[in-house]
């Protein structure tokens, strides 16, 4: 979506509820922890406490 590839459906649809309702900090933060993890590593729930801001 927008040149943005997610490692799951997950991924993307935290990220696209969280700009939907305008919640760009949460948004930001999804990919943030995505794009930190070098080989989509992160252990469980770490993004789903990123979209929990």
């Amino acid at each position: 979506m927008d040149g943005r590839v997610f490692p799951t459906a997950e991924h993307y649809l935290m990220w696209r509820k969280a700009v939907l309702f305008g919640d760009h900090p949460s948004a930001k933060a999804i990919l943030t922890a995505i794009r930190t993890c070098a080989s989509f590593c992160s252990p469980p729930g770490t993004n789903r406490r990123a979209g929990q801001g």
